[in-house]
This record gives C-alpha cells, sequence and structure tokens, in this order.
C-alpha cells in the first residue's frame, strides 16, 4: 500500500509533458519490482549529471506487521536478521516504523548490527501517510533520499533515525514529545544532518 502511494507520489513528480501516466509508471517501476524515484535529483548533482545515474529501490514488509507500541527485542532481532541477509543485495536500509518504540529500535538495532557500513534508517510519523496533514511523506522521502543518494558517505554508514528534516544517530536520540511534529531529540549531540532547506 505505501509503495503504490509512493509510486503516485512519484508519478507526479517524475511525469514529463505530453507522457501518459501508464508510460510514466513503466519508466518507474522495473520488471523486477524496483522502483526509480526522483531521478531530476541525480540529473542535478554535477558529479551525476550525463551518467544516466538512477537510485533504485525496492520495499520489502514483514510478514506480520506489529504496533510499535508491541516492539520486543525479537522484532530488532528479526529486523537485524532481514538487513544482515541483504546487506550485499542492496545499498542502504529504511525502516518504516511507529513512534512509540522508534528510538529503541534505531539504538537496539545500532548494537546489534554494529558497523555495518551501510545507511541504515528508522522513520515514522506522528500522522499517517494518507492523511492530508501528515509528516509521514517528508519523513519517508528525506529517509529515501539520505540511504539511496548518500550511501557512500561514511558518516551516514550506521543505524540513523530520521524526523522532521533531521538526521539523528540511532543510539543517540529520545523521544521527547507526543503531540507535535518534533518529536525526537538528541540531548547533547547534534543531528548528523539537517533537512531543513
Amino acid at each position: 500500500m505505501i509503495q503504490d502511494f509512493i509510486i503516485q507520489h512519484s508519478m507526479l513528480y517524475e511525469r514529463k509533458p505530453g507522457e501518459s501516466e501508464d508510460d510514466t509508471r513503466r519508466r518507474i517501476k522495473t520488471s523486477d519490482g524496483f522502483i526509480t524515484l526522483y531521478t531530476q535529483l541525480c540529473e542535478d548533482d554535477p558529479n551525476a549529471k550525463g551518467k544516466g545515474y538512477k537510485i533504485l529501490y525496492k520495499f520489502h514488509g514483514l510478514q506480520n506487521p506489529i504496533d510499535s507500541s508491541s516492539a520486543t527485542p525479537e522484532d530488532w532481532s528479526q529486523m537485524a536478521k532481514i538487513i544482515l541477509k541483504n546487506v550485499e543485495v542492496y545499498d542502504g536500509f529504511v525502516i518504516i516504523h511507529g513512534t512509540d518504540t522508534m528510538a529503541y529500535t534505531s539504538s537496539a538495532l545500532s548494537f546489534i548490527l554494529g558497523h555495518i557500513n551501510k545507511p541504515v534508517i528508522v522513520t515514522g510519523a506522528q500522522i499517517p501517510i494518507f492523511h492530508p496533514r501528515t509528516d509521514a511523506l517528508s519523513n519517508l522521502v528525506n529517509s529515501l533520499l539520505m540511504a539511496g543518494y548518500f550511501s557512500d558517505r561514511s558518516i551516514l554508514q550506521k543505524v540513523m533515525l530520521c524526523y522532521h528534516n533531521k538526521l539523528f544517530q540511532g543510539n543517540r536520540v529520545m523521544k521527547v514529545d507526543c503531540d507535535s511534529f518534533d518529536v525526537f531529540e538528541s540531548p547533547e549531540v547534534c543531528p548528523l544532518v539537517s533537512l531543513e532547506t
């Protein structure tokens, strides 16, 4: 369901003048299930200009999704196993997670995975992605872009938490609010990245 939503969102951004919706969809989604998002960003990068780079994404879901308030060490172990099983296949990972235990999950994964040398970004939202006022879309898109476009940056090759235009070190973040969009903070440690502009 989220994959279809992201494809629709990408089509708004990627559709070329005169191109049909079906042609755009075929260009965005490959035959083997990968999705190309935001190719314009590659074209805007001076290091990538004219080289035809594409960042491809693939969505996987847990067989039995859980409410984040019920997340346990067994769930963290399962997430880590999935990542480790695919660590040579993908350049980065994004985990969509509820905010109740997101900070615990990012911290636990940082210790379970250790020096993974790939970005692993945990993100979520206060308001569901299908709601008109959602914060989910910016959190998810920021996470996908950071995990895809900047996976080669050593400072981002670790477990992180992306929320409200900030990318935090996964084991240095805590939930400080339940009612606003500015939910997470990293006391005494600056965010790794600010995505304000």
